[in-house]
């Protein structure tokens, strides 16, 4: 009854590490694409704005912010795709090739990895009225250039006005009186409180 035990684990502990490898593989793979297809990454970026109800201008800040940051985000899949994919290949070679010291490096590697996964979560969500407080903060902070003729003011404009465009919709942080204009402007914009 033990061996048949050992023997389900290990098919088991098998097909996990396998749908892992593959799962990482593919995520070294797309950054792969998303780093040497333009025309890839023109479809992603068309499809993660395919429903963005904005203007023109506001829609082609949006696509370089997403083409900007595209860079390192390819970079950052393919290096954590293949280090985890070395990682789970080398779980699944030990796993099948019965390495037992290498398969115990391998799991003591995951739980180290998981701890760290935890802490990690744990402190930066511990605390959700310091968690608000920054992002209220990075608000305020891109508010201040609203409106500005520079790349910063350009990026500032173009979030909040799609987060003006998303319901509940708001003017600003603390109302009209954020841009410095009235009431009645804000009405003729069509933006409500």
């Amino acid at each position: 009854m033990g061996e048949a035990n050992l023997r389900g684990f290990r098919i088991f502990f098998q097909v996990i590490t396998s749908i892992l490898f593959l799962g990482f593989l593919s995520t070294a793979v797309g950054g792969i694409v998303m780093k040497t297809s333009t025309s890839a990454l023109q479809a992603i970026v068309t499809m993660a704005i395919k429903e963005y109800k904005g203007d023109a201008d506001d829609l082609r800040q949006v696509a370089a912010f997403l083409l900007g940051i595209a860079d390192t985000t390819a970079l950052y899949c393919i290096v954590v795709g293949v280090a985890l994919a070395v990682l789970a290949l080398i779980g699944l070679i030990a796993s099948c090739c019965g390495w037992h010291k290498v398969l115990k490096i391998y799991i003591a590697i995951l739980i180290i990895l998981l701890v760290a996964q935890i802490i990690i979560v744990a402190v930066l969500f511990s605390n959700p009225i310091k968690f608000a407080n920054n992002i209220v903060s990075s608000m305020e902070t891109l508010l201040k250039s609203y409106g500005d003729k520079s790349e910063e003011g350009d990026t500032s404009t173009t979030i909040w006005n799609a987060l003006m465009k998303t319901d509940p919709t708001c003017c600003g942080m603390d109302g009209y009186k954020d841009f410095g204009i009235t009431r009645l402007a804000c009405d003729a914009l069509d933006l409500r409180f």
